[in-house]
Protein backbone atom coordinates (compact mmCIF):
# COMPACT_ATOMS: atom_id res chain seq x y z
CA UNK A 1 0.00 0.00 0.00
CA UNK A 2 1.22 3.52 -0.80
CA UNK A 3 1.92 5.01 2.62
CA UNK A 4 1.08 8.53 1.50
CA UNK A 5 -2.55 7.87 0.53
CA UNK A 6 -5.64 6.62 2.30
CA UNK A 7 -8.11 4.81 0.05
CA UNK A 8 -11.50 4.95 1.70
CA UNK A 9 -14.72 3.18 0.79
CA UNK A 10 -17.93 4.65 2.13
CA UNK A 11 -21.42 3.95 0.86
CA UNK A 12 -19.82 2.00 -2.02
CA UNK A 13 -17.95 5.12 -3.19
CA UNK A 14 -14.15 5.27 -3.22
CA UNK A 15 -12.34 8.37 -1.97
CA UNK A 16 -8.59 8.87 -2.04
CA UNK A 17 -7.19 11.29 0.51
CA UNK A 18 -3.49 12.03 0.97
CA UNK A 19 -2.50 11.02 4.49
CA UNK A 20 -1.05 13.64 6.86
CA UNK A 21 2.31 11.96 6.25
CA UNK A 22 2.35 13.11 2.64
CA UNK A 23 1.74 16.76 3.49
CA UNK A 24 4.31 16.71 6.28
CA UNK A 25 6.99 15.05 4.16
CA UNK A 26 6.53 17.79 1.59
CA UNK A 27 6.83 20.37 4.37
CA UNK A 28 10.21 18.95 5.34
CA UNK A 29 11.38 19.28 1.74
CA UNK A 30 10.84 23.06 1.95
CA UNK A 31 13.58 23.21 4.60
CA UNK A 32 11.34 24.84 7.20
CA UNK A 33 12.68 24.63 10.75
CA UNK A 34 11.08 22.46 13.42
CA UNK A 35 8.63 24.43 15.56
CA UNK A 36 7.33 22.65 18.70
CA UNK A 37 4.68 25.35 19.21
CA UNK A 38 2.77 23.95 16.23
CA UNK A 39 2.02 20.70 18.03
CA UNK A 40 -1.05 19.86 20.05
CA UNK A 41 -0.51 19.34 23.77
CA UNK A 42 -0.07 15.66 24.58
CA UNK A 43 -0.46 16.57 28.25
CA UNK A 44 -4.16 17.38 28.05
CA UNK A 45 -5.69 14.06 27.01
CA UNK A 46 -8.08 14.16 29.98
CA UNK A 47 -9.92 17.01 28.26
CA UNK A 48 -10.90 14.69 25.43
CA UNK A 49 -13.66 13.01 27.40
CA UNK A 50 -16.02 11.74 24.69
CA UNK A 51 -15.59 9.18 21.91
CA UNK A 52 -15.96 12.02 19.40
CA UNK A 53 -13.13 14.04 20.94
CA UNK A 54 -10.86 11.05 21.52
CA UNK A 55 -11.26 9.89 17.93
CA UNK A 56 -10.52 13.34 16.55
CA UNK A 57 -7.40 13.84 18.68
CA UNK A 58 -6.13 10.37 17.74
CA UNK A 59 -5.90 11.62 14.16
CA UNK A 60 -4.28 14.84 15.35
CA UNK A 61 -1.58 12.97 17.27
CA UNK A 62 -0.87 10.88 14.18
CA UNK A 63 -0.05 14.05 12.23
CA UNK A 64 1.97 15.44 15.15
CA UNK A 65 4.09 12.33 15.57
CA UNK A 66 4.85 12.23 11.85
CA UNK A 67 6.06 15.82 12.13
CA UNK A 68 8.19 14.92 15.15
CA UNK A 69 9.84 11.92 13.52
CA UNK A 70 10.58 13.87 10.33
CA UNK A 71 12.52 16.36 12.44
CA UNK A 72 14.24 13.68 14.57
CA UNK A 73 12.52 14.72 17.81
CA UNK A 74 12.63 11.25 19.35
CA UNK A 75 12.03 12.09 23.01
CA UNK A 76 8.87 14.08 22.33
CA UNK A 77 7.75 11.62 19.65
CA UNK A 78 7.87 8.68 22.07
CA UNK A 79 5.66 10.59 24.49
CA UNK A 80 3.13 11.18 21.73
CA UNK A 81 3.35 7.52 20.76
CA UNK A 82 2.45 6.56 24.35
CA UNK A 83 -0.60 8.81 24.11
CA UNK A 84 -1.66 7.23 20.83
CA UNK A 85 -1.38 3.81 22.45
CA UNK A 86 -3.48 5.00 25.40
CA UNK A 87 -6.19 6.37 23.12
CA UNK A 88 -6.28 3.13 21.14
CA UNK A 89 -6.79 1.22 24.39
CA UNK A 90 -9.45 3.65 25.56
CA UNK A 91 -11.32 3.37 22.25
CA UNK A 92 -10.83 -0.42 22.27
CA UNK A 93 -8.85 -0.54 19.01
CA UNK A 94 -5.83 -2.50 20.20
CA UNK A 95 -6.83 -5.89 18.77
CA UNK A 96 -5.28 -5.31 15.29
CA UNK A 97 -1.80 -4.82 16.77
CA UNK A 98 0.79 -7.27 18.01
CA UNK A 99 2.48 -6.31 21.31
CA UNK A 100 5.74 -5.60 19.47
CA UNK A 101 4.18 -3.20 16.95
CA UNK A 102 4.86 0.01 18.88
CA UNK A 103 8.30 -1.24 19.88
CA UNK A 104 9.22 -1.50 16.20
CA UNK A 105 8.35 2.17 15.70
CA UNK A 106 10.65 3.10 18.59
CA UNK A 107 13.48 0.89 17.37
CA UNK A 108 13.42 2.36 13.86
CA UNK A 109 13.91 5.93 15.00
CA UNK A 110 16.27 7.64 12.56
CA UNK A 111 14.91 5.69 9.60
CA UNK A 112 12.10 8.06 8.69
CA UNK A 113 10.83 6.09 5.71
CA UNK A 114 10.35 2.97 7.85
CA UNK A 115 8.71 4.88 10.70
CA UNK A 116 6.26 6.60 8.36
CA UNK A 117 5.35 3.23 6.85
CA UNK A 118 4.64 1.89 10.34
CA UNK A 119 2.57 4.96 11.24
CA UNK A 120 0.56 4.64 8.04
CA UNK A 121 0.09 0.93 8.78
CA UNK A 122 -1.17 1.85 12.24
CA UNK A 123 -3.95 4.03 10.86
CA UNK A 124 -4.74 1.62 8.02
CA UNK A 125 -5.21 -1.21 10.51
CA UNK A 126 -7.40 1.04 12.64
CA UNK A 127 -9.57 1.90 9.65
CA UNK A 128 -9.95 -1.74 8.58
CA UNK A 129 -10.74 -2.90 12.12
CA UNK A 130 -13.32 -0.17 12.67
CA UNK A 131 -15.05 -0.89 9.36
CA UNK A 132 -15.15 -4.62 10.10
CA UNK A 133 -16.70 -3.94 13.50
CA UNK A 134 -19.20 -1.42 12.15
CA UNK A 135 -17.57 1.57 13.88
CA UNK A 136 -16.96 3.66 10.78
CA UNK A 137 -17.64 6.96 12.51
CA UNK A 138 -14.51 6.64 14.66
CA UNK A 139 -12.33 5.99 11.62
CA UNK A 140 -13.85 8.99 9.85
CA UNK A 141 -13.08 11.26 12.81
CA UNK A 142 -9.49 10.01 12.97
CA UNK A 143 -9.05 10.99 9.32
CA UNK A 144 -10.66 14.38 9.96
CA UNK A 145 -8.38 15.01 12.94
CA UNK A 146 -5.28 14.19 10.91
CA UNK A 147 -6.34 16.61 8.19
CA UNK A 148 -7.17 19.41 10.65
CA UNK A 149 -3.73 19.18 12.23
CA UNK A 150 -1.72 18.85 9.01
CA UNK A 151 -3.66 21.73 7.42
CA UNK A 152 -3.06 23.87 10.51
CA UNK A 153 0.69 23.16 10.51
CA UNK A 154 0.83 23.89 6.79
CA UNK A 155 -0.95 27.25 7.06
CA UNK A 156 1.05 28.35 10.10
CA UNK A 157 4.35 27.61 8.38
CA UNK A 158 3.21 29.41 5.24
CA UNK A 159 2.23 32.48 7.29
CA UNK A 160 5.78 32.59 8.62
CA UNK A 161 7.75 31.80 5.46
CA UNK A 162 5.56 32.72 2.44
CA UNK A 163 7.19 29.76 0.71
CA UNK A 164 5.65 29.23 -2.74
CA UNK A 165 5.75 25.45 -2.34
CA UNK A 166 3.70 25.70 0.86
CA UNK A 167 1.29 27.99 -0.97
CA UNK A 168 0.84 25.31 -3.63
CA UNK A 169 0.18 22.72 -0.91
CA UNK A 170 -2.48 24.97 0.62
CA UNK A 171 -4.26 25.30 -2.72
CA UNK A 172 -4.10 21.53 -3.23
CA UNK A 173 -6.26 21.14 -0.12
CA UNK A 174 -9.26 22.14 -2.27
CA UNK A 175 -9.45 18.60 -3.64
CA UNK A 176 -8.75 16.94 -0.31
CA UNK A 177 -11.38 18.84 1.66
CA UNK A 178 -14.11 18.00 -0.86
CA UNK A 179 -13.44 14.28 -0.39
CA UNK A 180 -13.27 14.73 3.38
CA UNK A 181 -16.73 16.31 3.43
CA UNK A 182 -18.09 13.42 1.35
CA UNK A 183 -17.03 10.84 3.92
CA UNK A 184 -18.20 13.00 6.85
CA UNK A 185 -21.60 14.01 5.46
CA UNK A 186 -23.44 10.73 6.25
CA UNK A 187 -22.79 11.49 9.95
CA UNK A 188 -24.30 14.98 9.81
CA UNK A 189 -27.42 14.11 11.80
CA UNK A 190 -25.70 11.77 14.25
CA UNK A 191 -25.16 14.49 16.87
CA UNK A 192 -24.60 18.22 17.30
CA UNK A 193 -20.86 17.50 17.56
CA UNK A 194 -20.76 15.95 14.11
CA UNK A 195 -22.99 18.67 12.66
CA UNK A 196 -20.74 21.39 14.05
CA UNK A 197 -17.56 19.78 12.74
CA UNK A 198 -18.98 19.24 9.26
CA UNK A 199 -20.33 22.81 9.14
CA UNK A 200 -16.94 24.20 10.17
CA UNK A 201 -15.06 22.19 7.55
CA UNK A 202 -17.66 23.13 4.94
CA UNK A 203 -17.03 26.81 5.72
CA UNK A 204 -13.41 26.27 4.73
CA UNK A 205 -14.53 24.47 1.56
CA UNK A 206 -16.56 27.56 0.62
CA UNK A 207 -13.40 29.64 0.91
CA UNK A 208 -11.74 27.25 -1.51
CA UNK A 209 -14.50 27.86 -4.07
CA UNK A 210 -12.57 30.91 -5.29
CA UNK A 211 -9.54 28.75 -6.12
CA UNK A 212 -9.26 28.26 -9.86
CA UNK A 213 -7.56 25.24 -11.38
CA UNK A 214 -5.70 25.46 -14.66
CA UNK A 215 -4.70 22.27 -16.44
CA UNK A 216 -1.90 22.32 -18.99
CA UNK A 217 -0.16 19.70 -21.09
CA UNK A 218 3.49 19.39 -20.11
CA UNK A 219 4.51 16.41 -22.22
CA UNK A 220 3.26 14.24 -25.08
CA UNK A 221 5.00 11.04 -26.05
CA UNK A 222 4.15 8.01 -28.18
CA UNK A 223 4.76 4.30 -27.86
CA UNK A 224 5.12 3.22 -31.49
CA UNK A 225 5.20 -0.47 -30.57
CA UNK A 226 1.69 -0.23 -29.13
CA UNK A 227 0.51 2.67 -31.27
CA UNK A 228 -0.45 4.64 -28.15
CA UNK A 229 0.03 8.34 -27.43
CA UNK A 230 0.44 9.44 -23.81
CA UNK A 231 -0.42 12.94 -22.60
CA UNK A 232 0.99 14.16 -19.29
CA UNK A 233 -1.05 16.92 -17.67
CA UNK A 234 -0.25 19.32 -14.86
CA UNK A 235 -2.86 21.08 -12.73
CA UNK A 236 -2.06 24.42 -11.13
CA UNK A 237 -4.25 26.12 -8.54
CA UNK A 238 -4.65 29.88 -8.46
CA UNK A 239 -5.81 32.05 -5.56
CA UNK A 240 -5.87 35.83 -5.50
CA UNK A 241 -7.07 38.64 -3.28
CA UNK A 242 -7.86 38.43 0.43
CA UNK A 243 -9.29 34.91 0.24
CA UNK A 244 -5.95 33.42 1.26
CA UNK A 245 -6.07 35.33 4.53
CA UNK A 246 -9.58 34.00 5.09
CA UNK A 247 -8.36 30.43 4.64
CA UNK A 248 -5.51 30.92 7.09
CA UNK A 249 -7.87 32.39 9.69
CA UNK A 250 -10.40 29.56 9.34
CA UNK A 251 -7.66 26.92 9.63
CA UNK A 252 -6.60 28.47 12.93
CA UNK A 253 -10.17 28.75 14.25
CA UNK A 254 -10.94 25.14 13.35
CA UNK A 255 -7.84 23.89 15.14
CA UNK A 256 -8.47 26.03 18.25
CA UNK A 257 -12.10 24.91 18.49
CA UNK A 258 -11.44 21.18 18.54
CA UNK A 259 -7.83 20.74 19.63
CA UNK A 260 -6.56 21.98 23.00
Amino acid sequence: MDSTYLKLIYAEAIFTIPSPNQTLVLLKETNTEFNPELLSSALKLEKYNTTFKKSLVLGVLGADISYLYLYSQKEIALHYLDNIHSLLENLEITKPFQPAFFKKIEENFGNNDTVLIYLSELYRKCDEYLKYNDRNEIGTLIIAGGWIESFYILTKLYSKTNDKRLFTLILYQKEIINNLIKILSPLYKKSTEYKGLIDDITDIAYEFDVVDSKESIIDIFSDTTQNITFVKNETKYVLSGSQLEGLLTLALKLREKYIF
